[in-house]
């Protein structure tokens, strides 16, 4: 697919290496840097004016929604920034930012169905999505698939780049995203752990609570080389179904393999029924 040219001449990609070079949105550091004097193909009438629409999509309501809780606090925070309320001058032209949100229901086909709207509909340039692959990676495919900038977060990097179909080396072209992932996951709490069993002689046995998703599934694969290396015994109980009710039999294998240490991936809700 041609890349779609942003008026003058600034295509996405070029928009997206902006992006991704470092420089924080509102600053208008990378963006505004990578348009030069050119203009956005933002809403804005005015020649000396024009808008840059960031959409945002995170799942405000349903089974994800405690990872959004956060979300009216810190877009609070960014409107009232003096970036956002006066707009970053760039080559004579004044770049208001606007921040449409869209609610993916903590649902997948939900957050597809949105970011295509904010594309299609709210012809957004960018697209931030937040929280977890349920949302992050079906928003990251509508964007690879339209050309447009996708940048994701608060999702395990292994869980969006493997759980898009992903291989070792294949990079996407429209979309990226900033999280840690299995390494930073492991080098928090294995040492957390070596301090307690160091202090209670606590058995080194971990339990693993791993749903059958884009999250389990890459904790399954990328959590018992740093287990193993740190001497302990993993005990996996195995990959359930988001939004199962009963976990006894898997706290039962826990209890049963003596573990005192316990590791898990699972949504909101699940955890708080385990």
């Amino acid at each position: 697919m041609e890349e779609e040219q942003i008026e003058q001449g600034m295509s996405r990609r070029t928009l997206l290496k902006g992006i991704v070079g470092g420089a924080a949105v509102l600053a208008g550091g990378g963006i505004l840097a990578a348009c030069g004097t050119s203009a956005l193909k933002g809403s804005g009438t005015s020649t000396n004016t024009k808008d840059i629409l960031i959409g945002y999509v995170s799942p405000q309501t349903g089974s994800l929604a405690g990872f959004a809780t956060p979300d009216n606090y810190i877009l609070g925070l960014i409107r009232a920034s003096a970036p956002f309320k006066k707009g970053v001058t760039k080559g004579g032209t004044t770049y208001h930012f606007q921040i449409i949100e869209a609610d993916s229901q903590s649902d997948p086909n939900r957050a597809s169905q949105v970011a295509k709207n904010l594309i299609l509909q709210n012809h957004v340039d960018m697209i931030v999505t937040s929280s977890a692959p349920e949302t992050a990676n079906p928003v990251a495919d509508v964007c690879e698939a339209q050309g447009v900038p996708c940048v994701a977060t608060v999702v395990p990097w292994e869980s969006w780049y493997f759980g898009r179909g992903a291989k070792p080396g294949s990079t996407f072209t429209y979309t990226t995203m900033f999280f840690f992932g299995l390494k930073e996951f492991a080098g928090t709490f294995i040492p957390m752990w070596n301090r307690i069993q160091s202090q209670t002689n606590a058995n080194k046995v971990v339990g693993a609570m791993w749903p059958n998703d884009a999250d389990g599934t890459a904790f399954r694969q990328g959590w018992p080389p740093y287990i193993k290396q740190a001497g302990y015994t993993l005990v996996d109980g195995g990959a359930y179904q988001d939004g199962q009710t009963d976990y006894t039999s898997m706290i039962s294998q826990f209890k049963a393999s003596n573990a005192d240490f316990y590791v898990n991936g699972p949504i909101p809700p699940d955890f708080n029924v385990f």
